[in-house]
């Protein structure tokens, strides 16, 4: 619901290269900054109260997001900053294409995300093996 709200929030206007430039600076920097302290804290944190050995090397990969943590509940931050740095993009090309463009991608999209897993648990149901692929 959290990327939704931001996308419908962040996606309504166009940036031009001041806009972004400012959009980048207030949203994004701020986010990574913080972020990155986190990741420092947890790590340090993790050393002492679970006796972890501390590693400036996995810090680094964890600070560029190359390894996953045992921070659970930081999963979604290296995707909201993926999003951040598209956002200018996206809301340009979003406003400088006609959108019965998107009817049949989105359509297609619907169809394998919603359609295609109902489908499969009503046959699954039925006794027949998954036909989607997943188990």
């Amino acid at each position: 619901m959290f990327f939704f709200i931001s996308g419908y929030l962040l996606l309504d206007r166009v940036y031009d290269f001041d806009r972004a430039k400012t959009f980048y600076r207030r949203n994004l920097l701020g986010l990574i900054m913080t972020v990155e302290i986190w990741i420092v804290i947890y790590n340090i944190f993790n050393a002492i109260y679970y006796d972890a050995a501390f590693s400036l090397g996995e810090l680094w990969r964890n600070m560029l997001f190359l390894k996953a943590t045992n921070m659970s509940h930081m999963w979604y931050m290296p995707v909201i900053i993926g999003i951040y740095l598209f956002i200018p993009l996206i809301a340009n090309m979003l406003h400088s294409i006609d959108i019965q463009m998107l009817t049949l991608p989105f359509s297609i999209a619907w169809l394998c995300i919603f359609v295609v897993p109902e489908l499969d648990l009503i046959v699954q149901w039925g006794g027949a093996p998954a036909y989607s692929g997943a188990t």
